[in-house]
């Protein structure tokens, strides 16, 4: 395989099986959508522990790899760089593990139908950005470290490229991720959700410097979705991938707004805004 080595991956072909039903009355379906929906939170977390890995690598030898007498972390190009790590990591973590308390808290029966919609939206959207940015970022982290970034026993980093790129595929291509958002958004209004949940934190985060620049992007969002609905099918299976990146970026903005509304520090939020 390109990537996750470590872990075997077989496909078995039945000839002439025989096969019993273990769920009746429509309930295999449920058991399939529980359990793709708890794979693709785990992707998730997998593309979080790579997105953070991969910015700890790249930070810690920009700290100590030196070029024309100082550290590469002092040149502009490198600190942009090793921003765009740090801020993707911290995003994917603070989306991920919101829609996993979330995810909870349904589990636990305490969520409501807003959250029921909520969590079918975003876990969704959340597997496929995560892995995208997963890939995006190794490749980011490979930039930094320069030729050295590029072999094999000299980091972690072109093992995570090649298992990111597996993650990317694993539960869901990301055409099929956004084709089922479309498909969502359509039969079960699930945007309605999204935006009251964001409208509500941005209310409670209140005089927040970032709370203003966030309703801003709601707005555009909102606007976004009721324009792609309102596309001939084609039309929008074509362009749903973009709002789909677009409310993503969303949510990670929501979640990092309400840990900084709670006191987290959360300097990713002005740079993933920005």
């Amino acid at each position: 395989k390109l990537g996750t080595r470590s872990m075997a991956s077989a496909e078995a072909d039945f000839q002439d099986a025989v096969a019993y039903p273990v769920v009746l009355d429509g309930g295999f379906k449920r058991v399939v959508e529980i359990v793709l929906n708890t794979s693709r939170l785990y992707n998730a977390i997998a593309s979080c522990g790579m997105l953070r890995r991969v910015q700890v690598e790249a930070e810690s030898y920009a700290a100590h790899r030196a070029a024309f007498g100082r550290p590469i972390a002092q040149f502009p190009l490198v600190q942009r760089s090793l921003q765009r790590l740090r801020t993707q990591a911290e995003a994917a973590v603070a989306g991920t593990f919101a829609l996993a308390a979330l995810g909870d808290r349904i589990t636990l029966g305490q969520g409501s139908d807003a959250d029921r919609a909520l969590y079918r939206l975003v876990v969704n959207m959340n597997k496929y950005w995560t892995s995208f940015q997963g890939t995006s970022m190794c490749r980011e982290g490979i930039e930094v470290l320069g030729g050295n970034g590029a072999i094999e026993d000299f980091s972690v980093i072109p093992r995570l490229l090649r298992d990111s790129i597996v993650c990317e595929q694993w539960e869901g291509t990301h055409n099929v991720l956004c084709a089922q958002v479309l498909k969502d958004l359509h039969k079960y209004a699930l945007h309605k959700a999204f935006f009251a949940h964001a409208d509500a934190v941005i209310a409670a985060a209140g005089a927040h410097p970032q709370a203003g620049p966030l309703a801003q992007r709601v707005a555009l969002d909102r606007a976004r979705v009721n324009a792609l609905l309102a596309l001939p099918p084609a039309e929008a299976s074509l362009a749903v991938r973009d709002a789909v990146d677009a409310l993503a970026v969303t949510w990670q903005a929501v979640c990092l707004l309400e840990l900084a509304a709670a006191g987290v520090q959360t300097p990713s939020l002005e740079r993933l805004l920005g």
